[in-house]
């Protein structure tokens, strides 16, 4: 069992359809939790997308090194990570799986410090320019706001605020 004394709203989440993360490459201490969409599930575990498109492999690495409270690239300010806060939205992250090129974008947000709710997953192709990832976000929000409503996104004005543990902040590079 893992401690964590940050309050996480499980109930809401799953009541709304999130699934916790199940690893494909299990570990046994969790510092950190992702929640994910039935979708995004299916694509962790091979079940959702071309694997050739989808590197489910590279996107379990990063999200189980992010659930182990490993070194992960993060960013306040959009910048290349594999955890970036898209500028200018409403408490919007980006996972970034980049291999194979273009990759893939899984977007979410956070509901308590370590706590990465993701909801929808994008061909970075289909996304265009990443000025196109605001109509995303929008519609990330909304969505947010039919299924809880009652959940405001978790917000902090440093990246340690989000993320605990061993953090690369590429904004200081």
């Amino acid at each position: 069992m893992t401690f964590n004394a940050t309050f996480i709203p499980v109930r809401e989440l799953e009541a709304a359809g999130f699934v916790e993360y199940d690893p494909v490459f299990p570990f046994d201490v969790k510092k950190r939790s992702v929640f994910v969409s039935n979708d995004i599930a299916n694509l962790l575990n091979k079940l959702g997308a071309d694997p050739v498109m989808f590197n489910w492999v590279e996107a379990n690495r990063i999200l189980a090194t992010f659930s182990k409270g490993q070194l992960v690239s993060a960013s306040l300010q959009g910048k290349r990570s594999e955890i970036e806060k898209l500028t200018d939205m409403d408490e919007v992250w980006a996972c970034c799986v980049r291999k194979p090129k273009p990759g893939w974008r899984l977007f979410g947000r956070f509901v308590a410090q370590d706590c990465l709710v993701l909801v929808a997953a994008h061909a970075r192709q289909d996304l265009g320019r990443k000025s196109n990832y605001h109509a995303v976000a929008e519609a990330l929000i909304a969505e947010w706001n039919r299924i809880l409503p009652e959940l405001p996104p978790y917000r902090a004005s440093e990246l340690s605020g989000y993320l605990s543990g061993v953090i690369q902040n590429v904004d200081e590079v």
